[in-house]
């Protein structure tokens, strides 16, 4: 889970009234630590009166009216996610799993890029409609520093 303390994205642990908070980044004022695996990573404990809500993030790819989740962003090309086996055997994906074909492309060969922020606590989502050009901000700022 993900939530945001003093304007900036942090994973999230809760324990009663205290929040674990870390992300990949350095983070001034946070404890440097390093995982199992050798990742480091910048945490800190808070109280939960000062983060705010509970929430996951996702991106979608807008091509050919079709919708693709994006599973991963390197420099100027997304790895995109298809469920449709006859889309995808047509247009050049690759299976790796049961039902699920990836494809490497530019990222201008997107029409647009949907953001969806997924509170975990009511349920709710909001869908975000991003431009092209501001796909790396959002991945980085909602992804790639939170993730390893």
């Amino acid at each position: 889970m993900l939530t945001e303390y003093q304007s900036e994205v942090f994973n999230v642990a809760i324990e009663g009234n205290k929040a674990c908070i870390w992300k990949y980044v350095p983070v001034s004022g946070f404890k440097e630590l390093k995982t199992g695996r050798g990742f480091t990573y910048y945490e800190k404990t808070v109280d939960v009166k000062d983060i705010s809500e509970l929430f996951s993030v996702s991106f979608i790819a807008v091509m050919e009216e079709k919708q693709f989740a994006i599973n991963s962003i390197q420099c100027d090309t997304a790895d995109i996610i298809c469920t449709n086996m006859d889309y995808a055997e047509a247009n050049g994906f690759q299976k790796i799993e049961r039902g699920i074909w990836i494809k490497r492309c530019s990222i201008e060969l997107f029409e647009k890029v949907i953001m969806i922020k997924h509170n975990e606590e009511n349920g709710r989502s909001i869908e975000i409609e991003l431009k092209v050009s501001e796909l790396e901000e959002y991945w980085n700022k909602y992804s790639k520093e939170v993730n390893p």
